[in-house]
């Protein structure tokens, strides 16, 4: 499904890397949207405002999505399909029933069979709360009609390429259970989640515990036992990656803005021990840059001192923290910092700019000219490894004109730009090299003359 919307966005807007990303940052905006609304039905209307600029300084969120791939549009779709159930619950319209049944076709086009992980775990409160749902017109037609696109995809792709490569997308759903190539141990996520989401996962689990004194039980639900549940079955898969986890970022920012309300609250009898808290952590964090940085404040993004001027801005916000007596300025000094500190990130482009040496030898004056006006064909073997695979995504973006696809040398194209395997011997029809820059190994662009296939 990401190819397609990729393909479309760069049909309407151009061959462009920018393009090829609008699908995952429109998908990020619908995200902050729906997380925002659904935390007004899940936590109420004060302080909602909070909820989205936390998602928003999550590094696990901020970083998917700066990246051209499905798990972002598939973020989307499982929080419009929640903000349905939420609604119906509220407002008693059918309409939203709609909304319930439509995104799973997509997202499972999307992502295939991982569409699974998020139906199971908010399978039994549909079954407690909302069983006749399952079964209702509106749920079962606009399911059937989301799943349309699939059906179809499904069976074009069984006539062009036979059953035994459809058949694959299940094959993958094992291999992902079962891999030892992306093992971890079971924990994994226990760790890595809360690495991931700092410091909005030490708010997030104050959230959790104020949730689990005062919220009703069909919003603990919601806001605690769907994350977990999705926890412990994404950790049954052998194969762990941490995108996998970008699913549970809405939950662990309305959680933080729970804990970040709870946190800052003047009438607490505990608020001068989180005051005590909070001067420990920015001390830390002050310290830490001006360790990290040797004294030197100067910002550079290839190196230690961006970090340690993060640090700085997160700990000097936090100490602001100290002399507010409003629980409004409160929360915004606690905000404040992690928000400044992801601009910058952003800024210096170490989001933004995954592989800045690849980028810079694709900008040569004279590969770039030829990038742009020529039609260029691909030597492609059978089989590539991930490495190779990695790369030639990424020179088929800045590639703008693609010419066709061949398997072997005898079939290249007469006076024809090739993209062609390193190993790949040129040296018997005397292929003339034009680019053969380490940054695109295994890759190297050459030009195919009419005399030398002779």
């Amino acid at each position: 499904g990401i190819q397609w919307l990729i393909a479309l966005s760069q049909s309407i807007f151009g061959r462009t890397v920018t393009s090829a990303h609008l699908p995952s940052l429109v998908s990020a905006f619908i995200a902050i949207i729906l997380t925002f609304k659904i935390g007004q039905l899940l936590i109420g209307d004060q302080y909602s405002w909070v909820t989205p600029t936390i998602l928003c300084t999550t590094f696990l969120w901020l970083d998917n999505a700066h990246l051209a791939t499905q798990d972002m549009p598939l973020l989307a779709l499982e929080l419009l399909g929640l903000y349905g159930l939420l609604n119906y619950e509220v407002y008693k319209k059918r309409i939203w029933l709609v909304c319930m049944g439509i995104w799973i076709g997509p997202a499972i086009l999307l992502k295939s069979f991982m569409v699974i992980l998020p139906i199971l775990s908010i399978s039994p409160y549909l079954f407690y709360y909302h069983r006749k749902i399952i079964f209702s017109r509106e749920f079962l037609v606009s399911l059937s009609f989301g799943c349309v696109p699939l059906a179809l995809w499904i069976f074009l792709s069984i006539y062009h390429y036979g059953f035994d490569n459809v058949s694959l997308l299940v094959t993958k759903l094992i291999d992902l259970s079962t891999s030892d190539l992306y093992a971890e141990p079971f924990y994994y996520y226990i760790y890595n989640i809360p690495l991931l989401t700092f410091p909005w996962s030490l708010f997030a689990l104050l959230g959790v515990y104020t949730s689990f004194r005062k919220n009703i039980k069909s919003k603990k639900f919601i806001l605690l036992v769907y994350p977990l549940l999705f926890i412990f079955f994404l950790s049954l898969f052998k194969t762990k990656a941490p995108y996998y986890a970008l699913q549970l970022t809405p939950f662990i920012a309305i959680n933080a803005n729970i804990g970040v309300q709870e946190f800052c609250n003047l009438k607490s009898n505990k608020f001068y021990k989180r005051k005590i808290i909070v001067i420990f952590l920015a001390s830390l964090f002050i310290i830490s840059s001006i360790y990290l940085c040797f004294f030197n404040m100067t910002i550079n993004s290839d190196g230690k001192n961006i970090w340690s001027f993060i640090l700085f801005v997160i700990g000097a916000s936090w100490f602001y923290f100290i002399f507010q007596k409003r629980q409004k300025n409160l929360i915004l000094s606690i905000l404040i910092g992690p928000y400044i500190a992801f601009l910058i990130l952003i800024q210096s482009t170490v989001l933004t700019d995954r592989d800045p040496h690849f980028r810079i030898a694709m900008e040569d004056q004279h590969l770039s000219q030829i990038l742009q006006t020529s039609k260029i064909d691909f030597l492609i073997p059978e089989s590539l490894d991930n490495n190779s695979f990695s790369k030639l995504v990424k020179i088929s973006l800045y590639t703008s004109l693609h010419g066709d696809i061949v398997n072997d040398i005898s079939g290249l194209n007469t006076n024809s730009f090739v993209w062609i395997p390193s190993n790949i011997d040129i040296n018997p029809i005397n292929l003339r090299i034009v680019n053969a820059s380490k940054e695109f190994s295994p890759w190297r662009l050459v030009y195919s003359e009419s005399s030398n296939l002779e």
